[in-house]
């Protein structure tokens, strides 16, 4: 019995592995690189001889294969798996973000018999007639010349002649060849090749006149509308799609299993398992594809806590490193041996990885192609289309270039940027796929004026607009203090649209940020899903708790400072909070870039309160996000340790309101530790050898990645750590500095290489040698100023001793 599990076990193994990429796909490779180059006539060359495209005239083939492939301007392809051997598929994305998949059925000498798209139903077969017989029609005339024989004298020798001669043939009974009809075994879709390329750029699609009725559903389908009468793989999914618009998950998935039904591909398995979170995507995740090469499937496989799967995933393509430590679920899995040397964590450089089949089974490629290759993942440039192989290394040519997973990064964030200045100098080239590619880009570096701008016609009345840009418009609205047209747009009717999770939550935490409390609550109380039910309940708890500060709580004011705190806590406590506010903001001044400073709002709070409603954390002492939170309401003694967390928050508002709430994480961490006044810090160098600290690179990701708590003490650890590497390096104008680059909205990679001339790979390896030579902790010898002020004998009201305590009962 062990011996049969161990073989299912080995047999499971194998089946999860992805497949080489078989003697037909590599033909359909060179034949869509040489369309990208030269157009659909490369294509109908390799048509095979009895491909049904070739009984149409030439023009009328070429015209039928762009209808099918699209235009090749901006296209991105890419090879999927599917399980049939003879068969390579292929997914397209156009400039607009309108996509679809191609499936060619090759020849074994490697040309093409037939190309259908993903919107078509089951193939035809080329219409024929029944082989033809001429037994009956020589009977027939054989009776007729006999008769004819019998009663006409004059020719009844020649009757007779005929009538034999008939028979004979009637009896021998030769078999005519075939006869094929003129009319091809597909639906012709040339017709529809304006709409396609129409679509393709992002224009408004129209139908053709005089179309048929299944020509009008793959049209419909191309512009993304469900057409319920179409069971093609397209229409199930664009079924599956609009389900998950409807947040109607049960129907999306039974229409993503009717897909697969019909096209097991690897593009269609991915989308469904992406598409799902937890049980419900675990039944997109088996082996219905034999030997899928798309990493993404592994990757989405690996978060069920599978190290092999993260280890087969990073093999095939790995992803930016920050990416992988910022995942929840993937980032636990580097504590297996295998996974954490794969992915080369503490490497000081991004790492290029490189595959030992790297261009051994080279094809040929047309002249103006550029190859880069990520581990066994391969894409090529042809003019501005790309064509990505997964698993394609070997296929590469000699001069491939082996990139860091970061290159994709970059290079689509840059386009990205592009097309935004594109799209601000003409509107008419913009769809709601090219807005919210521009929007990201613009929102990830910190261009939230631009991002205005690009989103102003944008209006709380709209009902049709997409929900990332009505998300993405209301955060530059905040960050642009324009606090009446955030609330409008939350509360409008363009924000019907929105109903994933992420997006609702990113909202509601908007709302409340501004006071909106009950529009708050209505966005949490919307979110379905259930992996956000704790979060759910945990801003609820938090929107009480706020809603009973502002209407409840006393209030004591200072010159810059208004502290709330509850009724029962002693009020001199919150006034002593006051003056340390003051003190250290007048000392803070002088190390930032001048600031106009808008009132903050503090808030005192109990300790139950604060840890159980406010961060769900026992390690966390404070809270700055908009307001300052701290879980002082029953300190007996302003301590150095207590005055340290009241500095820290108070950093974090100074640097929120100097760079417009633009500073990366782990500055923000970074300089708030800076200004701590504490003797003794400690150094990520301190007993550690330079090349076991964490990459600079990764701090941002590994602070935001709440799973591991001893790894994001170390990134705050490195955080301060590089602070004082800056300092030392490059002054106490560094700081400054930074601040005046994140004001402008420039990200850390700029900010970093306007401060020091260099890239962000080489400052940090700059910093490892840094820390190799200054490896001892950090010490200050800067006076405690408070003492005189604030030892326990000044006010008879604070006593003695320190620690936190719970709210008190009614009537202590």
């Amino acid at each position: 019995m062990k011996r049969i599990l161990l073989l299912f076990a080995i047999a499971a193994s194998l089946a999860a592995e992805p497949r080489p990429i078989h003697d037909a796909e590599r033909a359909a490779v060179g034949i869509v690189a040489s369309f990208l180059a030269q157009g659909a006539p490369a294509i109908y060359e390799k048509l095979s001889s009895d491909a049904p495209l070739r009984e149409l005239p030439r023009e009328d083939a070429i015209r039928e294969i762009e209808a099918r492939t699209g235009p090749r301007e901006g296209a991105k392809w890419s090879l999927q798996t599917v399980s049939t051997a003879n068969d390579a598929a292929f997914h397209v994305t156009f400039p607009s973000g309108a996509n679809d998949g191609l499936l060619f059925r090759m020849k074994p000498d490697g040309t093409i018999q037939e190309i259908r798209t993903l919107a078509e139903g089951e193939a035809k077969p080329p219409r024929v007639d029944e082989p033809r017989s001429i037994r009956r029609p020589m009977l027939i005339t054989a009776i007729v010349l006999a008769l004819i024989a019998a009663f006409v004298a004059p020719i009844r020798i020649l009757a007779v002649l005929l009538a034999v001669a008939a028979l004979g043939v009637a009896i021998y009974d030769p078999p005519l060849p075939q006869r094929t009809r003129t009319e091809p075994g597909f639906v012709e879709l040339r017709t529809l090749a304006p709409l396609r390329a129409s679509l393709a750029r992002g224009g408004i699609g129209q139908f053709p006149a005089g179309i048929s009725p299944e020509l009008r559903e793959i049209a419909t389908l191309w512009m993304g509308k469900p057409v319920e009468t179409n069971k093609s793989a397209a229409g199930e999914l664009v079924r599956a799609r609009h389900a998950l618009a409807a947040d109607k998950p049960h129907d999306a998935h039974a229409a993503f299993e009717r897909a697969l039904g019909i096209a097991q591909r690897d593009d269609i398995l991915t989308e469904a398992a992406l598409s799902f979170e937890g049980n419900d995507a675990t039944a997109f995740l088996s082996d219905r594809v034999n030997g899928v090469r798309d990493a993404t499937w592994y990757y989405v496989r690996a978060r069920r806590g599978d190290a092999r799967e993260l280890v087969t995933a990073w093999r095939l393509r790995p992803i930016p490193r920050d990416e992988l430590v910022a995942d929840e679920r993937l980032f636990p899995l580097l504590s297996d041996v295998r996974a954490l040397s794969a992915v080369s964590l503490l490497s000081a450089n991004e790492p290029v990885q490189r595959s030992p089949r790297l261009s051994s089974q080279p094809i040929a490629w047309p002249a103006n192609a550029k190859a880069l290759v990520c581990g066994e993942f391969l894409r090529v440039e042809i003019g501005d289309a790309t064509l990505d192989v997964h698993g394609g290394a070997a296929l590469a040519p000699r001069n491939a270039q082996v990139v860091p997973a970061t290159h994709w990064q970059r290079a689509e964030d840059a386009a990205a940027l592009r097309d935004a200045e594109a799209i601000a100098k003409d509107r008419t080239v913009a769809n709601p796929f090219r807005l919210a590619r521009a929007a990201n880009a613009l929102a990830h570096h910190n261009r939230w004026h631009e991002l205005l701008t690009l989103t102003d016609d944008i209006t709380p009345k709209d009902t049709n607009v997409a929900p990332e840009l009505v998300v993405q418009r209301l955060t530059a609205l905040l960050r642009a203090n324009r606090i009446d047209d955030a609330r409008a747009l939350a509360t409008g009717n363009a924000m019907r649209e929105v109903t994933s999770s992420g997006a609702l939550l990113a909202v509601g935490d908007a709302m409340a940020a501004i006071g909106n409390f009950d529009r708050a609550a209505e966005l949490y109380r919307a979110i379905r899903a259930e992996d956000y039910k704790p979060i759910v309940e945990m801003r609820l708890r938090q929107l009480e708790l706020r809603r009973a500060l502002v209407t409840t709580a006393k209030t004591i004011h200072t010159q810059h400072f208004d502290i709330r705190h509850d009724p029962k806590m002693n009020p001199a406590i919150a006034s002593r909070i006051g003056d340390l506010l003051e003190a250290e903001l007048a000392r803070l001044r002088g190390k930032f870039p001048p600031v106009e400073l808008r009132r903050i709002v503090v808030n005192v709070l109990y300790w139950d309160d604060f840890r159980g409603n406010i961060t769900g954390s026992d390690h966390i002492l404070g809270l700055y996000d908009g307001e300052i939170l701290f879980p002082f309401a029953v300190v007996h003694q302003f301590k150095p340790d207590v005055v340290a967390v009241i500095t820290h928050e108070l950093t974090h508002a100074l640097v929120a309101q100097a760079t417009g709430d633009n500073a990366p994480r782990w500055f923000q961490e970074g300089v708030a530790q800076r200004m701590e006044l504490l003797p003794h810090r400690v150094s990520s160098f301190y007993e550690t050898p330079p090349e076991q600290v964490l990459p600079v690179s990764l701090l941002d990701s590994v602070m935001n990645n709440a799973s591991d708590a001893q790894m994001i003490e170390q990134g705050y650890r490195l955080a301060h750590t590089f602070v004082r590497y800056l300092e030392q390096q490059y002054g106490e104008r560094a700081i400054a500095m930074l601040i005046g680059a994140f004001a402008k909205g420039t990200n850390t990679d700029d900010a970093l290489t306007a401060l020091t001339g260099k890239s962000f790979d080489a400052v940090n390896k700059d910093f490892r040698a840094w820390g190799f030579a200054n490896n001892a902790n950090f010490t200050s010898d800067e006076p405690w100023p408070y003492a005189h002020l604030y030892s326990p004998d000044i006010d008879p009201r604070i006593r003695e001793g320190f620690k936190w305590g719970k709210r008190p009962l009614a009537g202590d």
